[in-house]
């Protein structure tokens, strides 16, 4: 083909569809797609004819249903660690008995505003306990020095 019959091709084929460039490259680009996409036609039928296809997918599937299962696994593990630390904590019966006793006693032990009241108090009792002993190792002190 000479060059004066190429370049007719191309204002040929620039004349059937003047806005979208150049209808020979066009053409050139749909050629090799269409090569392209019978290369991959034919590779996925000599891969179904051989098995390699299957094969891939069975290991594909394999090593993302592995990694959920150990995923699973870990997930498992964790429970049963979480189980046992939960039936150590158990309150035996005698323990359940005395509860109910105190709460029968005294209603309002259990209530959050005397749980607020017991824990301001008892850190002033150690606030105060503290003190008192700095004071004591202070006389001390002043005892054994005099």
């Amino acid at each position: 083909m000479s060059a004066e019959e190429k370049r007719m091709g191309q204002d040929m084929a620039e004349a059937m569809d003047p806005g979208a460039g150049s209808g020979f490259s066009k053409f050139a680009s749909f050629t090799s797609e269409a090569a392209r996409a019978v290369g991959d036609s034919l590779s996925n039928l000599a891969g179904s004819l051989t098995g390699k296809t299957l094969e891939d997918r069975i290991q594909e599937y394999s090593e993302v249903y592995g990694e959920i299962l150990l995923h699973i696994n870990d997930r498992m593990d964790q429970l049963e660690r979480r189980q046992s630390g939960l039936e150590e904590v158990r309150l035996s019966p005698e323990l359940i008995r005395r509860l109910k006793e105190m709460k029968e006693k005294d209603p309002d032990f259990f209530t959050v505003e005397t749980q607020h009241r017991l824990r301001s108090e008892a850190k002033f009792a150690r606030i105060f306990s503290i003190l008192a002993f700095f004071l004591s190792l202070g006389a001390l002190f002043a005892a054994l020095f005099r």
